[in-house]
């Protein structure tokens, strides 16, 4: 997006996608795996061709991580040794680097191992933050923003701005019903597997992934 003034196309567009993308492959698994879709959904694939797709999603994690790991680290490293440090290019810096590198990984690991169902935990944390945050927030806000200029300015409410302000609450309370949903959802799942033992002990190093 080269011009400011294209920011609500590239919105639009990227928004379209998103949501057509996720709808495609949520859609797809259902109509594949039926109501007993497992997660993750490479589960649901014969041996050989889930060991191939996990072999991808490990290659395709290494520079996404790295990526994210590096943008963490300018953000903590100058909090912790200030600028100068960070754009130092000598063994003290780098060794200071790699300290806190080290710890946020170590941290990273413990939180993930110490919580049997971080899987389910991560699509907890989804159901409560994303849905509601990047649907029903913005639209709840924006038909309550629109609603009042028009009330505080005396502007007539015509077919148009009914429609925005109607379109706006239904996306809203939507986003709400799916976060409801999907949370009593993910909870029951969890309730599930711990009755049924799939969860074993926090640090017991157990794999979802079924490779055997």
């Amino acid at each position: 997006m080269r011009e400011p003034r294209d920011f609500k196309k590239a919105l639009y567009w990227s928004q379209a996608f998103a949501i057509s993308f996720f709808v495609t492959v949520g859609l797809v698994l259902y109509l594949y795996g039926g109501d007993s879709v497992s997660a993750p959904a490479l589960n649901m694939l014969a041996t050989t061709l889930r060991r191939v797709m996990y072999g991808v999603i490990v290659i395709h994690t290494i520079p996404v991580a790295t990526l994210a790991s590096v943008a963490i680290m300018q953000d903590m490293f100058p909090r912790f040794y200030g600028w100068d440090a960070f754009f130092s290019f000598n063994w003290k810096a780098t060794s200071k680097y790699m300290l806190v590198s080290g710890v946020m990984l170590t941290v990273s690991w413990a939180i993930v191992e110490s919580i049997p169902f971080f899987s389910d935990f991560l699509s907890l944390s989804s159901v409560i933050s994303i849905i509601w945050l990047t649907y029903g927030v913005p639209a709840f806000f924006a038909a309550e923003n629109q609603r009042r200029y028009y009330s505080r300015n005396g502007l007539p409410f015509t077919m148009k701005r009914k429609g925005f302000l109607v379109g706006a609450y239904a996306l809203a309370f939507a986003s709400a019903a799916l976060a409801g949903v999907g949370l009593v959802a993910v909870i029951m799942e969890i309730v599930s597997k711990y009755e049924s033992g799939e969860f074993g002990p926090p640090f017991s190093c157990g794999s979802g992934a079924y490779l055997d």
